[in-house]
């Protein structure tokens, strides 16, 4: 069954046409990625998902419903920054709950599904150099601080 299908869809920037009448279907459990140089159109494509912006033309189906007109705290879908650190102010671990706090989970969920992905994180991939998880759980550390450890977390190949 088709989870989400994007149909026809076109996005223009001023006289850049950034996403060109683009299709595809995604099923339900199904993995994909979106791949392409700088500039094809992927991110204006998952900002448009998100709705953080409309499309010119075509739709965006969503278990069959046009979702097009719906704002982006009514759809299902979470964003994750290019930026290591999206809320420099916050500290780590808010960071990482964050979609979790929006998504309307208790701090006990929070803070319990925040360890665990710290945990899981850094048991995979030990050369992160974030081998002191606890440290990143304590209070008051910014994730403008880590940043560059951020960076190396995600840039280390960990599947």
């Amino acid at each position: 069954m088709t989870l989400l299908e994007i149909r026809n869809v076109t996005k223009r920037l001023g006289k850049f046409t950034a996403v060109d009448n683009f299709s595809i279907e995604i099923k339900a459990g199904e993995f994909f990625t979106l791949l392409g140089p700088s500039g094809c159109g992927k991110t204006t494509l998952l900002r448009m998902i998100a709705g953080f912006d409309a499309p010119d033309g075509g739709q965006i189906l969503l278990d069959g419903e046009d979702i097009v007109g719906f704002p982006p705290e009514k759809r299902p879908f979470h964003t994750v920054f290019q930026s290591y650190a999206p809320f420099p102010h916050m500290t780590v671990t808010d960071n990482i709950g964050s979609s979790l706090k929006m998504s309307g989970k208790t701090r006990e969920e929070i803070k319990i599904r925040v360890a665990e992905t710290l945990a899981d994180k850094t048991n995979r991939c030990p050369e992160s150099r974030i081998s002191n998880r606890t440290e990143l759980l304590k209070e008051g550390i910014l994730a403008a601080d880590w940043q560059q450890r951020f960076q190396r977390l995600s840039t280390n190949r960990c599947y």
